[in-house]
């Protein structure tokens, strides 16, 4: 009878409800987990074979003087080439997309250093250059990263940089005195705050070894200078843990007078160096500093990185080597690979590695254009 269904017993009813809304769950939840699927797709990191070249990117006047990441994005002082902006989440086929103008009033904008805080783009130009860069009129630029692709332009500070450390919301900018020249044995280290970066601050400044290369370990500045001029290559350390009074706490070696880089890589155990010289000197991070352990090479070493327990080290012609970390600050070389050219640098970013690369005529002198080779870290 038709009325037997509206007269069931409600036990019955209830278990037909219970079974369409479980049906109607069970949809639900296939549909959440497919949608997570494509999700993860998306984000997903592509596998490359570490330690080996992969892609590329040129300039074309320029050099490759400083880079700073973020996410997928590359920022890269690129000297005349100005500020390039590089998505990297391909590494076989980086690519430019975006830059940032640099305006001058007169001649080419030199851009040399770059900084990147959690929202903040931090550019050294030397605005002006015709045939020489004064480097005492330096600016140094605040950018706004809402956008990675186009940096909005915030502030200025009148004062020049040619390397930059980060902590949180302190920049720190090594740069020349006032007054530059060629024979000083000064550089200046600025403690600038960019809490506020439409109105960066600047908290300190101290006069310090003459070097052009410094990292951050801990509450300390560890800044590398090199032999040339009656130098020898050494460190210099700085306290910052409190930016606003910085002092020198120790110092090995003789600072240069000139612009010889020595290159500057350290984490919580150890700190490596490398100045244009057949061998990698590496530091004990306890106590003051001692004599280096000493690691000969058969090239030149340029530049150093550290990517776990790897250094990594741009030797010339013979690309990147791969030393294996010991106890003490020891090394051993592990492998190496090309990079079709000279390689003059070498920087682990998160993710990857970047190696500055030139060409080399027949006399044996650099020529451009430059490139910036890019290869994947061992995980």
């Amino acid at each position: 009878m038709v009325l037997t269904s509206s007269f069931a017993p409600r036990s019955s009813r209830l278990k037909r409800c219970l079974g369409l809304c479980l049906v109607f769950c069970l949809s639900l939840s296939l549909a959440a987990c497919s949608g997570n699927d494509e999700e993860s797709q998306e984000v997903s990191t592509p596998s490359y074979p570490p330690l080996q070249a992969l892609g590329q990117i040129t300039v074309t006047i320029g050099q490759f003087l400083d880079f700073a990441a973020t996410n997928d994005r590359l920022y890269v002082a690129a000297g005349f080439d100005g500020l390039r902006i590089v998505d990297t989440r391909d590494l076989m086929s980086p690519r430019q997309v975006g830059a940032v103008p640099q305006p001058t009033s007169g001649g080419n904008a030199q851009v040399v250093a770059v900084a990147v805080t959690a929202s903040t783009l931090v550019v050294s130009v030397y605005p002006g250059c015709s045939g020489f860069c004064q480097l005492s009129r330096g600016e140094l630029r605040f950018y706004d990263l809402a956008s990675p692709n186009e940096p909005r332009y915030l502030a200025t500070l009148s004062t020049a940089a040619y390397a930059f450390a980060v902590d949180g919301s302190t920049v720190f900018a090594l740069g020349p005195p006032s007054g530059f020249s060629s024979g000083s044995s000064v550089s200046i280290l600025r403690a600038i705050d960019v809490s506020t970066p439409s109105s960066p601050r600047l908290l300190s400044t101290i006069d310090v070894a003459n070097a052009r290369r410094l990292v951050k370990q801990g509450n300390r500045l560890i800044l590398g200078f090199s032999e040339r001029l009656g130098g020898s290559p050494g460190l210099q350390v700085v306290d910052v843990a409190n930016p606003s009074t910085p002092a020198i706490v120790d110092v090995l070696g003789t600072p240069s007078l000139d612009f010889g880089t020595n290159d500057v890589v350290a984490d919580s155990d150890a700190i490596f160096s490398a100045s244009g010289t057949a061998e990698i000197r590496s530091y004990s991070t306890t106590g003051s500093l001692v004599s280096p352990i000493t690691t000969p090479l058969t090239y030149n070493a340029s530049g150093v990185a550290l990517s776990g327990s790897l250094l990594l080290v741009s030797q010339a012609d013979s690309g990147v080597a791969v030393f294996r970390r010991g106890a003490g600050g020891s090394v051993s070389l592990q492998t190496s690979f090309s990079v079709d050219g000279v390689s003059l640098a070498v920087a682990t970013l998160p993710g990857y590695g970047v190696a500055r690369v030139a060409e080399v005529r027949a006399s044996g002198t650099l020529i451009r254009p430059e490139r910036l080779v890019f290869f994947a870290l061992p995980r």
